[in-house]
């Protein structure tokens, strides 16, 4: 099983910047079945710096987040339950596209409440693998963002783009044509 996650964020320095939803699809490995998903916004409980650049591309109103967001405290609590849930004592593995930079937002939520993120050692990101089937000669999009893999690959984006759980169902969806495709075995 593999936890594909995605964050929105306010902006592209986690010090700074604060975590505004998680959205999450848990999948059987290979076959992209969905298990679970989630989404959760999550409250600027320490009122940092949004950028209007970086709220203005993710498309977040800060008044509707506000009414439907909850403490970051929560947003970890409920994480780590469907981890738990869905893992049991197995450890986690992660999935994502640029998912270090999603990574060090999700750690940095932990370290302000004070809570332990012990989930960080094992992830796939596609950004990684994209770039390796793009220097191959593989695939050849202009870049390997998830727009120009959408695009390359004929893909219509599921939902609002630039929502964190939109985002995951649309590389999962990137995935599933590059497992058709045979693209999964080419390295």
């Amino acid at each position: 099983m593999i936890c594909w996650a995605d964050t929105e964020t306010g902006g592209l320095k986690e010090k700074i910047n604060p975590i505004l939803s998680l959205g999450y699809v848990f999948t059987k490995d290979d076959s992209f079945e969905i298990i679970h998903e989630n989404e959760i916004f999550i409250a600027n409980k320490y009122n940092l710096e949004c950028n209007p650049e970086a709220l203005r591309v993710n498309k977040i109103d800060l008044d509707y987040h506000a009414e439907h967001s909850v403490d970051p405290k929560e947003a970890i609590n409920i994480f780590r339950e469907d981890l738990k849930r869905y893992f049991g004592r197995k450890r986690p593995v992660f999935g994502g596209h640029n998912f270090g930079f999603d990574l060090k937002f999700i750690e940095m939520m932990h370290e302000r409440e004070n809570e332990e993120f012990r989930y960080h050692w094992r992830y796939h990101d596609t950004a990684h693998f994209f770039r390796v089937l793009k220097f191959l000669g593989v695939i050849n999009p202009d870049k390997v963002s998830m727009d120009n893999l959408m695009e390359y690959f004929r893909i219509k984006p599921h939902g609002q783009r630039h929502s964190a759980l939109a985002d995951v169902h649309d590389l999962l969806n990137v995935l599933r044509r590059c497992k058709r495709l045979r693209l999964l075995k080419a390295i």
